[in-house]
């Protein structure tokens, strides 16, 4: 036993200076190593920091009218750290301060039930530490009631905030965009930009509001409060003001979006209770047109039908009515069709082939055939014969005439011969030419989604037979294939941007633009322009000018002469120093569905200050429904520039306009 006592000192002697070493050890770790992080938890302790973002840059139209601002609002927000300590004090005070708050504000007109505020604190996506905003846009005089019951509901407050605001509703809503609260996705693609972002900041979700984001976007401010031990706020330590963002301006003209939208909703509701050729009344559920400027590539509007009020969605919107917005079966209220949906484009596609003809030597412009209202391919066996529309005879037709009365015989030919002769031509000849002019490719235009549409060949056809048989089960590319292709059927897809470019860009002499839709950027404290975008010049096309005159005539024919598909339409049109040169069209869809309607034109011929397209889906004729719309687009234009008055002014939201222009007699064109 006596000789094992000096082993158990030594061990004991070792594990107290184990014991004692690391109680050293851990000591100066926590006093000189973790000392600044505790200090920063202790100052963290005492204080908290709001992030206050900074108002979102002005939205302006051409002439400087606000089109998306900001305007103060309130918001109600729960500082769940103090809910949790007053919980901790007393059990059953969380219930009991939601409780009350949904009382009151239910009282104040924003109904919420206890059961939305806990599902809106649990979906909270903002930053830890940072109060749950719980509801917005409430009364202000919520703040009183809110204030003076500050002991009975800890942690829950009114603060000032700001919120987009879009005077004109839905007036150019698809150009102007929306804002929303940024989403994961979102915060990583924005995580390096020099003004932070965090969870529950806005951001923008569409159009120029997406697009423009980073110079739209305020820098953030901050206050830093002293608060005791209970979470309460006893004084301001840091203040940094936020900084707004800079203005956008646009080429676009509000008062001439307002007079796009309301044609084409009018014409689109007068569709609806017309009959055509003894079929019922067509659906014409969704449409879209576009002006540019062809000297300089502006957008001057776009509207796209069904819209939505960018208003209801910055308030944010249920998952219901967010897909019911977003649904085909509503025709997809949120989508732009003017840069998003390519469709077949029929008749006005007659333009390119046209000019094919004559530019490759394949046609002169006196060349005339016979159009008894049907063509048949030759050596052909089966599906062989191809009609007019209506299956109406022309007689005698040369180019002139082809575009007055809309031959489909004479360009059905043209699209035979060139493909007979594609040793001479080549293979694609009127693709070609309709790719110098923009079709086919993306426009450049500064706003989302901008699709490329498609211009269908045999390299085309036989890929996709090669890449998918069961679908595309001809890998051939048949006479029949370019007869569909020389009047605008086929499988092409043109954007009524593209369209509208396209035939500004042939009135113009050549010069295919960039659209733009922005021209300045705007410091909003200064004044300064922080950057100016000119025109963009996509390409130059090579336009023989004898041959342009030759189309251009036969296009103005197409509204004034007396055999025109739209001179019914433009009859009475005010103003004989506006030639509008343009072309009806209409796109065979298949199946149960109705034609598109479609109209394109440049005005004034032979110098164009507007281009203009239309397209109307399941309206049928081009002359009876698109047709319309460019009409009761291009008059008050007409009457502006050669006589001085002034567009109807578009209504703010909420808003009526009283501009009422006598019925358009349709006729009874086809095409």
């Amino acid at each position: 036993m006596n000789d094992s006592q000096p082993l158990r000192l030594s061990i004991l002697a070792i594990v107290a200076i184990a014991l004692f070493t690391a109680l050293v050890s851990r000591l100066w770790f926590l006093q000189v190593m973790a000392a600044p992080e505790y200090s920063a938890q202790a100052e963290t302790n005492r204080t908290r920091t709001i992030v206050v973002e900074g108002p979102r840059g002005r939205i302006l139209d051409r002439d400087g009218k606000v089109l998306a601002d900001n305007r103060e609002s309130m918001e109600v927000v729960v500082d769940l750290e103090a809910v949790a300590a007053a919980e901790r004090d007393e059990p059953g005070q969380r219930a009991e301060t939601l409780q009350m708050l949904s009382t009151e504000l239910s009282r104040s007109g924003t109904p919420v039930t206890v059961d939305e505020l806990e599902q809106r604190i649990d979906s909270w996506q903002g930053e830890p530490h940072q109060p749950v905003v719980v509801a917005e846009d409430v009364d202000p005089d919520l703040w009183i009631t809110i204030n003076e019951r500050t002991a009975m509901m800890p942690g829950v407050a009114v603060r000032p905030s700001w919120r987009r605001d879009y005077p004109y509703g839905t007036l150019a809503a698809h150009v102007v965009g929306y804002v929303g609260e940024i989403n994961g996705e979102e915060l990583m693609q924005v995580r390096d930009s020099p003004k932070p972002y965090r969870g529950g900041d806005s951001i923008g979700k569409a159009g120029v509001e997406q697009i423009f984001e980073e110079f739209l976007r305020g820098t953030p401010g901050r206050i830093v409060f002293e608060v005791d031990s209970v979470g309460r706020v006893v004084g301001i330590r840091e203040r940094v003001e936020p900084e707004p963002g800079a203005d956008v301006r646009l080429a676009l003209d509000i008062d001439l979006q307002g007079v796009v939208e309301r044609s084409l909703h009018e014409e689109m509701a007068l569709a609806r209770t017309r009959t055509q050729g003894g079929r019922a009344a067509p659906p014409a559920p969704a449409g879209s047109a576009v002006v540019v400027d062809p000297r300089n590539g502006e957008l001057l509007a776009m509207a796209s039908a069904p819209a939505f009020d960018p208003n209801e969605l910055t308030s944010g919107v249920s998952q219901a009515r967010y897909e019911e917005l977003s649904s085909r079966e509503h025709y997809s209220p949120l989508t732009n069709r003017a840069v998003r949906n390519p469709s077949q484009v029929g008749s006005t596609f007659k333009l390119f082939t046209g000019y094919a003809a004559v530019a490759s030597g394949l046609r002169s412009p006196g060349f005339a055939i016979d159009d008894p209202g049907y063509y048949r391919l030759q050596d052909c066996e089966d599906r062989c014969t191809f009609y007019n529309a209506g299956r109406q005879p022309h007689g005698r037709v040369d180019l002139l005439r082809a575009f007055e009365v809309s031959s489909n015989v004479y360009f059905y030919r043209v699209g035979e011969d060139f493909w007979r002769q594609r040793n001479v031509y080549g293979e694609r000849p009127i693709q070609d030419f309709a790719a110098e002019l923009g079709l086919g490719q993306r426009t450049g235009v500064a706003l989302p989604l901008d699709h490329p549409g498609l211009l269908p060949d045999p390299d085309l056809k036989a890929s996709r037979h090669e890449e998918n048989p069961e679908a595309f089960p001809y890998g051939t590319w048949f006479p029949g294939d370019n007869v569909n292709m020389a009047i605008g059927q086929a499988d092409i897809g043109v954007t009524p941007l593209q369209l509208a470019n396209a035939y500004g860009t042939f009135g113009n002499g050549g010069t295919l633009h960039q659209p733009n839709v922005v021209l300045e950027i705007i410091d909003p404290l200064t004044g300064e322009v922080l950057r100016s975008n000119a025109p963009r010049v996509a390409n130059e096309v090579d336009l023989d000018p004898s041959i342009q005159q030759v189309i251009t005539d036969g296009l103005v024919r197409v509204t004034q002469g007396s055999e025109g598909t739209a001179s019914s339409v433009f009859a009475g049109f005010p103003h004989s120093g506006f030639p509008v040169a343009g072309k009806t069209g209409t796109a065979q869809v298949g199946g149960d569905r109705r034609d598109t309607s479609l109209f394109a034109a440049w005005a004034p011929a032979p110098a164009p200050r507007y281009a203009v397209a239309v397209v109307v889906e399941e309206a049928g004729f081009g002359s009876r429904v698109a047709a319309p719309v460019a009409r009761r687009i291009l008059e008050p234009l007409a009457e502006r520039d050669l006589q001085g008055v002034a567009l109807t002014p578009a209504p703010l939201r909420g808003e009526t306009v009283d501009d009422e222009r006598p019925d358009i007699d349709v006729g009874s064109a086809l095409d």
